[in-house]
């Protein structure tokens, strides 16, 4: 309980700060909007988490059709060259979004890439980066004289049992929440109400029983088919595969986006570390045992990941992620070092491959402020406190019977979502 209460006290203290410099502002010979446009002049750093390109199914087929391997020799799960072209092209739309701030030629200063360990995440960092740095000139792209407009740039992974930041291994307790989750009364009611259904998934499928994971399964293959002009099977009509899609939705959003618990665990080492790279490309300190800050932070992961850091920026009805979709975040303000408070944090949404606008969202707790101002990155970074989780953290949370959130009797989602409510509130009545 203590711990709720210092979360709330902090979110607080950074309203009563934003209602402050929001009144100094105001007898201010310069306007509050003039100052903000001219500090997003300047930007100092760039995040970008994207989801893969298009894939394969992650599993093997769920009737006696043709099976997977067939329709997609390269195997299960793994990037079609749909997929590659996606990625190429989102590095070619960021080169040109970012030009003039990232350098043509690669450089190991100013780009740091990450990657689950999965072959779809590898592959389309791969393809993004091929995107992004068009080699042409043969003394820095020496594969150029072969007809190769490329050269390789690292990128860095951890195995899929130790990967905390993206993939949440080993952890008992999360597996419990996710599986009460599943078996809760609202996926039950959820099937219930479509037993039609269910009925007719029983009749083509190989499944002895249709429960919310088989639907998941058969949905995402389906996907997979439309997504490659694959035919899909007669008795899935348009309105059926309507249904599943809303039923996948549902599920997705109920299974792990409706728990702060499940939430925390899943995405707050991520959360921990961007705070403070965020706070660390401020002052030109370089995090987690690195010796310089990057310009550009990239992230190859999946939809599930990129889902889950909206959701902790308050967007928690659940995305139908499309390929290629990317969560940018933009860090503007003086050239480093300075004071945290005199940068600015903005955040641009990419819907897909097919988004070629990517518009600026709002961040919490900037939720009364226009999406193109941003909000203060002081308060961002001690709004991402409140998930934020020390890998040592995450450990002792992972361990069955760790239930602190829950014995606390309080929701951190309802307790921040309150707090800007009344900040809403108190913040209009000025």
């Amino acid at each position: 309980m203590k711990e709720i209460a210092r979360l709330a006290l902090s979110v607080l203290l950074i309203l009563v700060e934003s209602t402050t410099a929001q009144e100094n502002a105001i007898g201010s010979t310069t306007s509050s909007q003039e100052l903000i446009n001219r500090s997003q002049s300047n930007l100092q750093q760039l995040h970008i988490l994207f989801r893969h390109g298009d894939r394969a199914p992650v599993r093997r087929m769920f009737d006696n059709s043709t099976p997977i391997e067939l329709l997609w020799p390269i195997g299960i799960g793994q990037l079609t060259n749909l997929g590659v072209k996606q990625e190429f092209n989102l590095g070619r739309w960021f080169r040109e979004q970012y030009n003039s701030f990232v350098p043509e030629k690669y450089n190991a200063s100013d780009i740091y890439v990450r990657s689950t360990d999965t072959d779809r995440s590898l592959m389309s960092g791969q393809a993004f980066l091929a995107g992004l740095y068009r080699c042409t000139d043969p003394k820095h792209c020496p594969l150029v004289p072969a007809g190769i407009f490329w050269r390789p740039v690292p990128i860095h992974t951890v195995p899929l049992t130790a990967d905390v930041e993206f993939r949440s291994p080993n952890c008992p307790r999360l597996y419990n929440l996710t599986q009460e989750r599943a078996n809760s009364k609202e996926i039950e009611t959820l099937l219930q109400n479509h037993q039609e259904l269910i009925n007719l998934l029983k009749r083509v499928s190989n499944y002895q029983k249709i429960t919310a994971d088989a639907i998941l399964t058969i949905t995402d293959i389906l996907v997979c088919f439309k997504s490659n002009s694959i035919p899909l099977p007669s008795w899935c009509t348009d309105e059926i595969f309507r249904e599943l899609r809303q039923i996948q939705y549902f599920v997705w959003k109920t299974e792990f986006l409706s728990s702060d618990e499940i939430l925390q665990l899943e995405v707050g080492v991520f959360l921990k570390e961007m705070a403070d790279g965020l706070v660390a490309a401020t002052q030109r300190k370089a995090p987690f045992g690195e010796t310089e800050v990057k310009r550009l932070m990239v992230y190859s992961v999946h939809d599930t990941n990129i889902d889950y850091v909206l959701a902790s920026f308050g967007y928690t009805g659940g995305i139908m992620m499309d390929y290629a979709s990317a969560l940018i975040f933009e860090v503007l303000g003086p050239r480093p070092p300075s004071n945290v408070e005199k940068y600015h944090l903005r955040m641009r949404f990419k819907k897909g491959w097919r988004d070629d606008v990517a518009n600026y969202i709002q961040i919490l707790p900037c939720v009364t402020e226009p999406a193109e101002q941003g909000c203060q990155l002081d308060r961002v970074v001690q709004f991402l406190r409140a998930w934020s989780l020390t890998k040592e953290e995450y450990a002792m949370r992972c361990k069955l019977g760790s239930d602190s959130l829950r014995r606390s009797g309080v929701s951190l989602r309802v307790l921040l979502s309150t707090v800007m409510l009344l900040s809403h509130y108190y913040l209009s009545s000025f």
